[in-house]
C-alpha cells in the first residue's frame, strides 16, 4: 500500500508539472492534468489535495469541476485535440498495424472519457471568482446603452497583460465607471486616464487591430490580479451586437 501511495504522489506531482506547462503551453490541457492530479492526491495525500483545492491559481478549476459545474468548454476542446495529435504522431512514428489499433483505441477511450465531463460556460478568473455568463450578458447590454466602449491609457499608451494561459490580453471596460474604479483601486494605474472609443469606431477600426495583434478583449477587468472576461475580440462583438438585436426587438 505505501508503495501505491508513492506511486500516486509521484503521478500527481507530475499531472501538476503538466498542467503548469500547460498555462504557458498552448496545446497542453491544463484543466486534464490538473483534475487528475487531484484525483492522485485524494487517494494518496489529503493534505496535498487540499492544497491543490487551496491553491489561488491551480485550485478554482478543481474547485469548479468537483462543485458540479463541470470544466470549460475549450480546456476540453484542448485536451482533445493535443491527444489526437499525440496519437496520430506515435501511430506514425512506430508505423505498425497493431499500434494503430492499440493506441486507436486508448484515444477513443479518453474522448469518450472527456466527452463525459460535463461541461460549463462560467469563466474562471485568475484569482478564483467565477464570472458568470449573466455578468457577460449585463456588460454587453452596458455597451449597446452607451453605444461605446471604455479602456485606460497613460502616456505609454494601452496597457496589455498575459491571462493563465498566456494568451495576450488589452482591457477594456463596459462603462466609464468601471474603468475608473479600476483605476482608483488598483496600484500602478493612478496616472491612466479613461478613454471612451464608440462602438462603431471600435468595430471598425480596434476589431481588426486586435485581431491582427492576436489580442485577447479583456472586459471588466477588476482587482491587482486583472479578473474578468477574457475574449476573443469577434466574439464581444457578436456578443454585443446580440444585446442590441435584443434591444430593438424589445423595443
Amino acid at each position: 500500500m505505501a508503495a501505491k501511495r508513492i506511486a500516486l504522489m509521484v503521478a500527481g506531482w507530475l499531472c501538476v508539472a503538466l498542467g503548469v506547462a500547460g498555462i504557458f503551453l498552448p496545446l497542453m490541457p491544463t484543466v486534464v492534468f490538473l483534475l487528475l492530479a487531484a484525483a492522485c492526491f485524494d487517494r494518496s495525500s489529503p493534505r496535498l489535495h487540499q492544497w491543490l483545492l487551496q491553491h489561488s491559481h491551480l485550485g478554482p478549476i478543481v474547485r469548479q469541476y468537483q462543485s458540479g459545474q463541470g470544466i470549460p468548454r475549450k480546456a476540453r476542446q484542448r485536451a482533445l485535440l493535443l491527444l489526437w495529435l499525440s496519437m496520430v504522431v506515435s501511430m506514425l512514428i512506430i508505423g505498425k498495424l497493431w499500434s494503430v489499433a492499440l493506441l486507436g483505441s486508448i484515444g477513443l477511450g479518453i474522448s469518450f472519457y472527456l466527452l463525459k465531463l460535463p461541461t460549463s460556460d462560467t469563466l474562471i478568473t485568475p484569482a478564483g471568482t467565477t464570472m458568470t455568463q449573466d455578468l457577460l450578458q449585463q456588460a454587453c447590454r452596458e455597451i449597446r446603452q452607451a453605444q461605446a466602449i471604455f479602456t485606460i491609457q497613460d502616456s505609454a499608451g494601452i496597457p496589455s497583460t498575459e491571462n493563465s494561459e498566456g494568451e495576450k490580453t488589452m482591457p477594456f471596460w463596459s462603462s466609464h465607471e468601471h474603468a475608473r474604479h479600476f483605476i482608483d483601486s488598483v496600484a500602478g494605474y493612478a496616472d491612466f486616464a479613461v478613454l471612451e472609443i464608440p462602438w462603431p469606431l471600435f468595430v471598425e477600426k480596434w476589431l481588426p487591430g486586435l485581431n491582427a495583434d492576436s489580442l485577447l478583449a479583456g472586459l471588466n477587468w477588476q482587482g491587482a490580479d486583472a479578473c474578468g472576461f477574457d475574449l476573443e475580440p469577434d466574439e464581444l462583438a457578436e456578443k454585443v451586437a446580440a444585446a442590441i438585436d435584443a434591444s430593438a426587438v424589445g423595443a
